[in-house]
């Protein structure tokens, strides 16, 4: 083309700038390095000049010391000494402003030419500008120390220009005396400020020429940016003439003509612009009709509707400062009604007419008030909400009221145009109402199974198909230690922790004792329940799959109860059924027993008659019929145990009866024992020949556990047993209560203690405890042990009651 390459002309402005960028920066640098390399150099001939003068300095003095020494000014005067060196001194300069003085010690004065006169001064005349005197200490220094020394850059006062001195000073013991060298710094420096000056002078020539080299450039630059302009505003008013005949008459550019390059292309590209635009103006044809189809056949209700005016209410409430929008529109429900009265309805599809019952869409055009009950002003108030914390896409539910009166519920979609003038908000509802009524049907069906699992005394876990608790009803709670609330979602095997036991699953001692002490023994396979908080229950368990209607593994019910007290109940029926056995056992032994022993005693009572009164075979007769004696008390407490004779009731008073065998059975024991009973109490029909042995073995076992001391507490109360109590038959009873606090009973040996000949003391028969659970059964009663291993024991006896009138 004619004007050559146009990329280059377009970008050539832009390489003169950068151009000028990089002559600016190397300039720059270049003064930079070439002042400080100046500086270095000043600052080096400074120095070499100072080393210089001082040099000097020191040769004049030297010599002039020299001279004096050698006794040339000894001439007799009629001057002082002083006078005579004063006059001596006042002749030494060198250089241009150089000078020697002198400083007596004797009367403290000064001599030297400075400032063009000759003076012989005290020395505290020469002061400093902040009207100090400066050589007065430093000569004394000087003198006592007899070294010489430098004093620099003082500052004298002496002349404007020459401020800045140096002084040497050299003492002379023998006179008295300080030889000084003053030496004008500024004459030392003379060469470094004139080298400086002309360093400067050169780098400001630099300056200027570069400076005006840059101008220079810059317009050229201009010049030929000018041009450059001149032929793009010409293309620029060809293109737009071009375009506007395009525009209007719906034709191609040309893209002949154009000298530049990018008007050609762009000329190609507003081309295909046009041809797109057209296109694109079919499409929107098109595309609104297809728009209005959809928004009219849509199978959800659709709301077009204009919330400028709201916007308008709902900044003003922002610059007043309200920043709770929800307690604003819950407390001041006016504003909630003047915003709806405020939206206008600018249009609704076909869907909306049906959902609402209308006929056209002038009844619903007019106002949201015609489709409002009182609760869809709660909802409205959720949307403002909304509107006000600034989103643009949001849902919540409400109910709206059809034109017949009816109420629906709905899910009300609201999207905020992107002009956030509120103009035009599309506001879609889905009804729900089908949705909502199997919701509460299926919540009420869920609360109902909820009651019904947690009024059961079983305990039920539901879990799904992942293993995880989905349900635990009240039961299962207390028995797994774990809140049923906080459970839901953990594992099963972390909520239900069971432990199989017995027939060669072993049987962990922890295990075993907590069974014992519950008085529970493990006999063949059982199921163990372990709880949060360590408790263990035996427990009998079933589990029930939950299978989907395509038979898949949908999850698990795991229905469980607490049969501890079951086994507990009857390993007490087992007890109870082995000692009867016992005790008939016992009962047969000890008839046949004493029958054999009466034969004996017979026998050995008549051979002892027979025999010589005070001989040895008398005396061991007698020992004979004593051993058989004690047989026989024995046989007798054994029958005792097992019959001891249907007991000779007769009503009669506890407190006296137990008070009088308490303190016979105690007798002169150090244990505190304190008794507590009722007033009034129950009467009972005992055998008071047999119910003394219950009161005497009781205590006397609870002394023997205490060693003779400790403390026994005994109370004695009217109670009532219930229906519940597996064992003991419902009805009133009289309460005997033995609490001490002895060494307890293991909890291995509880299960044995009241087997005849079961004892743990040495020397002891193993009869007290088996006689009082004989005798009270005897008297329709029962006995209870509690006891914790080194904490003491509690034997409860519980006897019938026969005064039905008290109770009343």
């Amino acid at each position: 083309m004619a004007s050559g390459n146009s990329i280059f002309k377009t970008h050539f402005i832009l390489i003169v700038l950068v151009f000028h960028a990089l002559v600016v920066i190397g300039g720059g640098t270049w003064v930079y390095l070439e002042y400080r390399s100046c500086t270095e150099d000043a600052a080096a001939i400074r120095t070499k000049d100072i080393a210089r003068c001082r040099a000097a300095a020191e040769r004049h003095l030297n010599d002039f010391v020299s001279r004096t020494g050698n006794g040339k000014l000894s001439e007799p005067v009629p001057e002082t000494p002083e006078k005579v060196l004063a006059k001596s001194i006042w002749q030494e300069r060198f250089g241009d402003r150089g000078f020697l003085f002198l400083f007596f010690q004797k009367g403290g004065q000064i001599a030297g030419w400075w400032n063009g006169k000759e003076h012989l001064v005290p020395v505290t005349e020469l002061r400093d500008k902040s009207g100090l005197p400066f050589l007065k200490d430093p000569c004394l220094q000087c003198m006592e120390t007899g070294q010489p020394r430098w004093l620099n850059n003082v500052s004298t006062g002496w002349a404007p220009v020459h401020d800045k001195w140096s002084f040497y000073l050299f003492p002379q013991a023998d006179r008295n005396q300080v030889v000084g060298a003053a030496l004008d710094m500024a004459e030392t420096t003379r060469t470094a400020d004139a080298y400086m000056e002309l360093s400067r002078k050169h780098i400001f020539h630099f300056v200027i020429g570069m400076t005006l080299f840059l101008v220079a450039l810059l317009l050229a630059t201009l010049g030929v940016a000018f041009l450059l302009a001149r032929k793009v505003n010409l293309e620029i008013k060809t293109y737009a003439g071009s375009l506007k005949k395009a525009l209007a008459d719906g034709t191609l550019l040309e893209k002949g003509g154009n000298e530049l390059r990018e008007f050609g292309k762009l000329a190609e590209a507003t081309n295909e612009l046009l041809k797109h635009s057209k296109e694109a103006e079919e499409g929107r044809r098109l595309t609104k009709e297809q728009y209005r189809k959809l928004f009219e056949t849509n199978a959800v209700s659709i709301w077009v509707e204009d919330f400028s005016s709201v916007r308008t209410m709902l900044d003003e409430l922002e610059a007043e400062g309200i920043t709770d929008p929800e307690a604003y529109f819950k407390n001041n429900p006016d504003f909630v009604r003047r915003a709806t009265g405020a939206i206008r309805i600018l249009d609704v599809n076909q869907e909306t007419l049906r959902m609402f019952g209308a006929e056209r869409k002038e009844q619903l055009l007019s106002s949201l008030e015609v489709v409002f009950s009182d609760d869809s002003y709660r909802g409205f108030s959720t949307m403002l909400t909304h509107l006000f914390r600034g989103e643009r896409v949001f849902r919540y539910e409400t109910v709206n009221r059809t034109l017949t009166g009816m109420n629906i519920f709905v899910l009300v979609t609201v999207t905020v145009d992107e002009s956030e003038d509120f103009k035009h908000l599309i506001v879609s509802l889905v009804d729900i109402t089908d949705r909502r009524e199997m919701e509460e049907a299926l919540a009420e069906q869920k609360d109902r199974l909820a009651a019904t699992l947690h009024s059961i005394g079983d305990g039920v876990l539901v879990v799904d198909a992942l293993g995880m608790v989905r349900i635990m009803n009240v039961a299962a709670g207390r028995m797994t230690g774990f809140n049923p609330d906080e459970v839901l979602g953990y594992p099963l095997e972390q909520v239900y922790r069971i432990i199989k036991v017995g027939n060669g699953h072993g049987v962990d001692d922890t295990t075993r004792l907590f069974f014992k002490e519950e008085d529970v023994e493990i006999a063949g396979e059982e199921t163990v329940l372990v709880s949060a908080d360590g408790g263990r229950y035996l427990i009998d368990e079933s589990r029930s799959p939950v299978l989907g209607s395509d038979e898949e593994f949908r999850g698990l019910v795991v229905v469980f109860r607490d049969i501890t007290e079951l086994r507990r109940t009857q390993a007490r029926f087992a007890r109870v059924k082995r000692l009867e056995s016992l005790g008939l056992m016992a009962a047969g032994i000890a008839h046949d027993f004493n029958n054999v022993m009466t034969a004996v005693f017979g026998n050995i009572s008549l051979a002892r008659m027979l025999s010589e009164p005070g001989s040895k075979v008398a005396e061991k007769l007698g020992f004979a019929e004593q051993a058989i004696e004690r047989a026989r008390e024995l046989t007798g407490r054994l029958i005792t145990f097992s019959r001891g004779g249907a007991p000779v009731g007769k009503e009669v008073a506890l407190s006296g009866l137990i008070l009088d065998s308490v303190e016979k059975a105690i007798g002169n024991a150090a244990t505190h024992w304190t008794a507590d009973i009722a007033d009034p109490l129950w009467s009972v029909e005992l055998d008071v020949s047999q119910f003394v042995h219950v009161v005497d073995n009781v205590v006397k076992n609870a002394l023997q556990a205490m060693d003779g001391g400790g403390a026994l507490e005994i109370k004695v109360e009217n109670t009532v047993i219930g229906e519940s109590d597996p064992i003991v038959q419902s009805g009133r009873y009289v309460r005997l209560v033995f609490s001490d606090t002895g060494s307890g009973i293991p909890v291995e040996n509880m299960d044995r203690i009241f087997d005849p000949y079961f004892t743990t003391r040495e020397g002891a028969q193993g009869l007290g405890l088996s006689i009082v659970y004989g005798i009270v059964k005897r008297h329709d009663g029962h006995v209870r042990v509690e006891s914790k291993p080194g904490k003491g024991s509690i034997f409860e006896v519980l006897l019938p009651a026969v005064s039905p009138e008290l109770f009343e």
